[in-house]
């Protein structure tokens, strides 16, 4: 796994965990295959934006996706994310002759000795709900003593 790789040879590794925000009100709004047309746009838009031959790009279920940064420290995780929001904030994905715009909300994880690969993936959670209970469209770095948020729904 990258975070065995990680440990192993000592270089970086960032998780991020993406929402689209509101993306149910898209669904009643336009109908369910302009949501799947929706969730297309925006997955090519993610892996587009990513580095194919070293990131790793997932849909987990629903309109949340994942976003494996090896060689990337937080610094960078943050930064690839922001840029990521912004191009997705300004995207107009056509969807039976109307433009759709969505945002999405992030979370950053970076990974640190001692982490699972869950305990990875958990935080990054925690971050990205984080995100969202702040008003979503935007990105939030996992730290350990933020007040925890309630799980917002998409």
């Amino acid at each position: 796994s990258q975070t065995a790789l990680a440990l192993r040879y000592g270089h970086d590794l960032s998780l991020l965990a993406l929402d689209i925000d509101h993306f149910k009100l898209i669904n009643d709004r336009f109908g369910h295959a302009a949501g799947d047309a929706v969730l297309t746009a925006v997955a090519g838009l993610f892996v587009e934006a990513a580095r194919l031959d070293v990131d790793i790009v997932g849909r987990v279920g629903g309109e949340e996706f994942m976003i494996l940064l090896p060689h990337t420290n937080a610094g960078g995780a943050m930064a690839f994310a922001e840029r990521l929001r912004r191009r997705l904030e300004t995207t107009a994905i056509p969807v039976d002759g109307d433009a759709v715009r969505v945002t999405t909300s992030l979370g950053v994880r970076a990974f640190e000795r001692g982490m699972t690969p869950e305990q990875m993936l958990l935080d990054a959670d925690k971050a990205l709900y984080r995100a969202k209970a702040l008003g979503r469209n935007r990105t939030v770095a996992f730290e350990a003593d933020a007040t925890p948020c309630m799980a917002a729904s998409a």
